[in-house]
């Protein structure tokens, strides 16, 4: 038996032997994981990881300790994969991520810690009653989601737009744009959850949440016009979508 070389700085151990690590060929999930690393991509890895919680130590330390609390295990993609990061809802505790620059881990763990507490908290409480029809518009996928994975999205997506924005603060380069890009995508879904008929009590007192902690934001708003230009881009992006899918377009609150 192989123990798991552990990661730097924290607790969560790099799984690139686990023969179940990843789902199983077939499974609908964009996710292959990487065979096993070589002592060049485990000193590869040791590196953006240790470079990753440094910039989350920095810029959001509430993050960075949710990261270093609840992350045991970190499987990597490989190269071919078509995502940055994967967190599946039976292995708690543990993301699929890409190799990949520091900022840009960061960001992956941040957005996938977030679906790992929703997968949590969805054991306990019933947050809404719809089915998988995938009919949402959501801003950061070309395809239409479920209400499910439209209030996955929407979560993880908040904490980004937080996260890019105490980065900002601190002169993170681009971080501005980030941010005011994410936040727009956000704020144009949130109102479709909130008028959802199939949320539960417990369903809305979550995305009111979410939605108090969107518009706080405005505490601190980036520069310029940045913001607003932002929000004009993503109309122009749904309008492309409403044409691309006429029969779901109702379901994007316009």
């Amino acid at each position: 038996v192989l123990p798991l070389p552990p990661l730097p700085g924290g607790r969560a151990s790099l799984d690139d032997l686990d023969p179940y690590r990843a789902p199983a060929a077939g499974h609908p999930a964009p996710v292959r994981p990487a065979r096993r690393l070589t002592p060049k991509g485990h000193k590869r890895w040791d590196t953006q990881w240790t470079g990753a919680l440094t910039l989350l130590e920095r810029y959001d330390s509430a993050r960075a300790d949710e990261a270093a609390r609840l992350l045991r295990s970190v499987v990597p993609l490989g190269g071919g994969a078509r995502s940055s990061g994967a967190t599946l809802p039976a292995a708690a505790g543990s993301v699929l991520a890409r190799g990949q620059s520091p900022p840009a881990l960061a960001a992956t763990l941040v957005h996938e810690v977030q679906h790992g507490k929703l997968a949590a908290l969805t054991d306990v409480l019933t947050l809404h009653t719809a089915d998988r029809t995938p009919r949402h518009w959501a801003p950061w996928r070309t395809d239409p989601r479920p209400l499910e994975g439209l209030l996955h999205g929407t979560y993880a997506h908040l904490a980004l737009a937080g996260y890019w924005q105490r980065a900002a603060l601190y002169g993170a380069r681009g971080a501005w744009a980030q941010h005011a890009r994410i936040r727009a995508q956000v704020a144009a879904v949130l109102p479709v959850l909130r008028d959802h008929p199939r949320l539960t009590l417990a369903g809305r007192e979550f995305v009111d949440g979410m939605t108090d902690a969107e518009r706080a934001m405005d505490e601190l708003p980036p520069p310029g016009d940045r913001y607003a230009t932002a929000r004009r881009a993503l109309e122009r992006e749904r309008l492309a979508w409403c044409a691309a899918h006429p029969e779901l377009a109702a379901s994007t609150g316009a």
